[in-house]
């Protein structure tokens, strides 16, 4: 990315050796306001056989089956989950640890 921008910016300033303290900065200030991608041009130079983006995109089935697919609850059931969240004790969840907190001593009765 610094070649690129100093390709464009400073054409001067082909090696590191020629790069001096104020061309550094100026590299700075540029990336810190740079948009994503802004130097990562394709030189056309080499075909690219291998794009990560495409190769490892995930199947359009399992991509379709991430979002959430809310549905309504009727009232009768959603007064039976708000009235079990809110009795909830840890006594409730004393049969349901995992074998590290009933080997700490949390054990179910």
């Amino acid at each position: 990315m610094a070649g690129r921008w100093a390709a464009e910016k400073h054409p001067e300033a082909t090696n590191p050796q020629a790069w001096t303290r104020d061309i550094a900065a100026k590299y700075i200030a540029d990336t810190m306001t740079a948009v994503r991608g802004q130097w990562a041009i394709e030189w056309e130079r080499i075909t690219p056989r291998f794009d990560p983006r495409r190769t490892l995109a995930l199947p359009l089935s399992v991509r379709a089956g991430r979002d959430p697919d809310p549905r309504i609850i009727d009232d009768a059931a959603w007064a039976k989950l708000m009235a079990a969240g809110l009795t909830l004790t840890a006594e409730d969840l004393r049969a349901y640890g995992t074998p590290r907190a009933k080997a700490a001593g949390w054990h179910a009765n």
